[in-house]
């Protein structure tokens, strides 16, 4: 072959790579290409629901602590800690969980001791430890490579570095930078402005926040913000990078879904919701967690149990909180929205495509579950216990339509099912 021919086949490829238009940076000065690898974004169909780059949905259930977790153990000399965080990683691992809740700035005003920061002698004039943050990117290297969301919070509530009013001064804003550039690669990774973002910051200075972290990130990372107690995300703003409510909804455990479906119907489509605490569950045993974790989901918000440390979380309590995972992402419950006017017999609540699929729940039941109404057709029943993950055969049904109901299978204590029509 002439060497001209050769030369050509190896040059051409790459310089069509050098030569593509690169796209237009958006209002952040983040380039407008989709995001890469299997990060977590934000459906556009329905915000609440998270899901992969590449397509998959992704339901997020479990921890909601532990808020310390990156300053958990004896400090040393360099800052790091000797402590418990990689058998926590562990412990969801094997047994269930898929998010942890932490903070990275826990000092200055907040809940932490003055050492529970990232600075280089616990100084923010200094800059940002390579030690701490080298340490805290092995733990979130175990973490994002099992999948488990990394919930990281700049701030906790009350802990405020820089007095700058509304605006991120210079040092903020090479710290915000710093952190983000070291962790911005990992897939399973929502920030989160501030714990109880209103004690120390304005809603002006929290979307300034916002737009650094999103100028300094990849394209499509969700940033979300947490307020007290309440259905409404304060700080949320038309085309702002605050994209999620981080919900902390602190009511009894029979207002849960009540509250859960107020949030998820005043985002409207506009932000996403995550409930990621409610006060009201420390302490709570294996039944208050299943019935908090589904009542929640079942209002279309995904749950993280305030109180989970995970050091003390019996397993068998995490373990609810994958075989809800899975449930969910076995399903096609992107595509539903909470119908509960559609409960009969047993039936607690409903999300619902009416006409295509269901997922019906029930916090106790005899016997029957069903709708109230269901299009003829031929459907099918797949049933699962909450707290065991048992799973019954799938039973195919023929409807004439109207009012359906089912009989829940023998094995089946803590149930709920999911109806395809075919």
């Amino acid at each position: 072959m002439d060497k001209r021919v050769v030369l050509a086949c190896v040059l051409l490829p790459a310089l069509v790579i050098i030569m593509a238009p690169k796209a237009a940076p958006d209002r952040h000065g983040r380039d407008l290409a989709p995001p890469a690898g299997d990060m977590l974004v934000a459906d556009p169909r329905s915000p609440s629901w998270l899901m992969r780059k590449g397509g998959a949905h992704v339901f997020i259930s479990g921890p909601g602590d532990p808020e310390d977790f990156l300053y958990r153990g004896v400090r040393r000399a360099d800052g790091t800690r000797d402590g418990d965080q990689e058998r926590l990683i562990r412990k969801l691992i094997e047994h269930g969980g898929n998010c942890i809740y932490m903070q990275a700035v826990r000092s200055h005003g907040g809940d932490g001791k003055p050492d529970h920061n990232p600075f280089i002698d616990s100084d923010p004039s200094r800059g940002v430890s390579a030690p701490i943050i080298d340490q805290w990117e092995r733990w979130f290297d175990l973490v994002d490579r099992n999948r488990i969301l990394i919930y990281l919070f700049v701030y906790d509530d009350s802990a405020r570095v820089w007095n700058t009013g509304d605006t991120v001064g210079a040092e903020e804003r090479s710290f915000l930078q710093a952190l983000v550039r070291r962790f911005r690669h990992h897939d399973n990774l929502i920030w989160v402005v501030a714990e109880e973002a209103e004690e120390a910051y304005t809603v002006r200075r929290c979307q300034a926040i916002a737009d650094v972290i999103a100028a300094a990130d990849r394209p499509g990372r969700i940033i979300a913000n947490h307020h007290h107690s309440g259905t409404e995300l304060k700080s949320w703003r038309p085309g702002g990078a605050i994209t999620q409510f981080a919900m902390q909804l602190n009511v009894p455990l029979d207002e849960v879904h009540t509250g859960a479906l107020e949030a998820y119907r005043r985002a409207a489509g506009r932000y996403g919701v995550l409930y990621a605490e409610n006060t009201e569950m420390a302490d709570a045993d294996a039944d208050m967690v299943r019935r908090f974790i589904w009542a929640s989901a079942m209002a279309g918000v995904m749950p993280m149990l305030y109180g989970c440390d995970i050091a003390s979380t019996p397993p068998a309590m995490l373990r609810m909180f994958r075989i809800q995972q899975r449930f969910f992402e076995a399903t096609d419950y992107h595509t539903m929205i909470p119908h509960d006017e559609l409960a009969s017999e047993d039936s607690t609540w409903v999300l619902a495509n009416p006409g295509k699929s269901y997922i019906i729940y029930a916090e106790q039941t005899n016997e029957q579950m069903g709708l109230r109404d269901a299009p003829r057709g031929t459907y099918v029943a797949e049933w699962t216990d909450t707290v065991t993950g048992t799973s019954a055969a799938r039973r195919r049904l023929f409807h004439s339509g109207g009012p359906l109901r089912l009989t829940v299978p023998q094995d089946i204590a803590h149930p709920v099912v999911r109806i395809r029509r075919r």
